[in-house]
């Protein structure tokens, strides 16, 4: 986490009361700022972490009762690409691996953070990742980088990006997660499956609860614990739709 010192936060002091998200400059330097009083974008760059994905890092202002998360402009050397840039919005997920495999700086490592962004947007319920929210790191490997996860954990949420439109006309917003869910899982590789049962497991709910934890003590603050509570259930209902499909596989 970069510090935010007091020039930072005189500027920040100084645009709150006219910003939802806004960006400022500071000797040459671009921030972003957004009131963050329920320290999603804290909590979400932890979790990316956790899933061994890009993200902006953010640190947190404290501005009388209010929150505010600040990051660095991840374009300040002018090697970040929004995924804007390729029309992602509206995509599958395979439309979308199918223009990352054309594209001039493709890896295989992008495939791969495909894959655990959808995992991420699918566990922590961001129903908010369109194509200004993520985007590309290019330095000498090209990596996907998450932005703007403000949306996870809230109830009633969906993936903003989905491995079948169809799934979303049928049924309630959890039993599309689900089944989404069991599509793209489906569809993998076993190697890549393998990859999706051991994030599974690392995101298991004690963990989380430890992650929170940590992040409790480093910002000395309280996380709602309704964003547990919502993740346990939520969590549950994606491991026994899993397992149950792995049963009826045996069968």
């Amino acid at each position: 986490m970069f510090k935010v010192n007091k020039q930072i936060s005189k500027n920040i002091i100084a645009s709150t009361n006219r910003i939802h998200v806004g960006e400022i400059n500071i000797s040459g330097a671009n921030y972003f700022v957004k009131p963050d009083d329920e320290l999603k974008e804290i909590i979400g760059y932890y979790l990316a972490r956790l899933f061994n994905l890009n993200c902006a890092k953010y640190s947190r202002v404290k501005i009388g009762n209010k929150s505010y998360a600040v990051s660095l402009d991840l374009n300040n050397n002018h090697n970040f690409i929004l995924a804007h840039e390729y029309a992602f919005d509206g995509k599958t997920l395979d439309e979308i691996t199918e223009v990352l495999r054309s594209l001039s700086f493709f890896d295989e490592i992008l495939e791969k953070d495909m894959i655990r962004m959808y995992l991420y947007d699918i566990l922590f319920m961001n129903d908010d990742r369109h194509d200004r929210n993520w985007g590309f790191l290019i330095n000498e490997k090209a990596r996907i980088v998450l932005l703007d996860n403000g949306a996870i954990l809230r109830v009633g949420g969906k993936p903003y990006i989905c491995f079948d439109h169809d799934v979303y006309l049928n049924g309630s917003i959890n039993q599309a997660i689900e089944e989404d869910f069991l599509l793209f899982y489906e569809s993998l590789e076993r190697n890549d499956q393998q990859m999706v049962d051991g994030y599974l497991k690392k995101a298991c709910p004690r963990n989380i609860l430890n992650l929170f934890q940590i992040i409790e003590a480093q910002y000395q603050c309280q996380i709602n614990p309704l964003f547990l509570q919502l993740y346990e259930d939520h969590y549950e209902r994606i491991v026994n739709v899993l397992n149950e499909k792995r049963c009826n596989y045996g069968r």
